[in-house]
C-alpha cells in the first residue's frame, strides 16, 4: 500500500509516515532512499501503527525501538489498525462527544441525588431500629426483673421445701 494509504489508516500526515520509515527502517520492508516509492505491506502498517501509538503516548524513539526489538525477538505479532484507528476525535464529533458527556454528567448528578436520598433513608431506618432495640432491651430487662420478683414471691407462698430427713416424732 502507498504511503498515502498508510497515513490515512493511522490518521497521520504523510511526512510523519516518512519520518517513521526513516527512523525505524530496520523494522520495515521498504527501504527509503532507493529512488522507488515506499510501498508498505500489512506487517509494515501494523508496525507503523505501533510506532505511532507509542509516540502519541509519549515514548521516545529509543524506547519504541527497544519495544519493537523485544516484540520481534519474542515473535509477537503486531495488530493491524482498524480503518478508524485514530483515537483523536474528528472535529464534527467533538460536539457529539460534548453532548454525550453532558448527558453522562446529568446522569451522574441524578444518581448522586438518589444515593444521597437512599443514605438519608438508611440513616433514618438505622436510627428507628436502634430506638426500637433500646425499647425492647429495656422491656426485656423489666420483664426479667418482674420474673425474678414473681419467682421470689412464689417461693414464699410455697413455704420452705420439705426436708428429706424427717425427725422422728417424739
Amino acid at each position: 500500500m502507498k504511503i498515502s494509504e498508510v497515513a490515512e489508516r493511522i490518521d497521520k500526515h504523510q511526512s510523519t509516515i516518512r519520518q517513521y520509515a526513516t527512523k525505524f527502517s530496520e523494522f520495515l520492508s521498504p527501504q527509503p532512499g532507493q529512488g522507488k516509492p515506499l510501498v508498505f505491506n500489512n506487517n509494515d502498517l501494523a508496525i507503523i501503527a505501533f510506532i505511532s501509538k507509542s509516540s502519541d503516548e509519549g515514548w521516545q524513539y529509543d524506547e519504541i525501538r527497544a519495544a519493537l526489538q523485544r516484540k520481534i525477538a519474542a515473535k509477537e505479532s503486531f495488530i493491524l489498525p482498524h480503518r478508524n484507528f485514530a483515537v483523536r476525535p474528528k472535529p464534527e464529533t467533538n460536539s457529539q462527544l460534548r453532548s454525550a458527556l453532558a448527558k453522562k454528567d446529568a446522569e451522574i448528578s441524578g444518581l448522586q441525588g438518589r444515593l444521597a436520598a437512599i443514605r438519608e433513608q438508611l440513616e433514618a431506618n438505622i436510627s428507628y431500629f436502634n430506638d426500637r432495640e433500646n425499647i425492647y432491651i429495656n422491656a426485656i430487662a423489666d420483664l426479667n426483673r418482674k420474673l425474678g420478683e414473681s419467682q421470689g414471691e412464689l417461693k414464699l407462698l410455697k413455704g420452705p421445701p420439705p426436708s428429706l430427713f424427717k425427725k422422728p416424732e417424739s
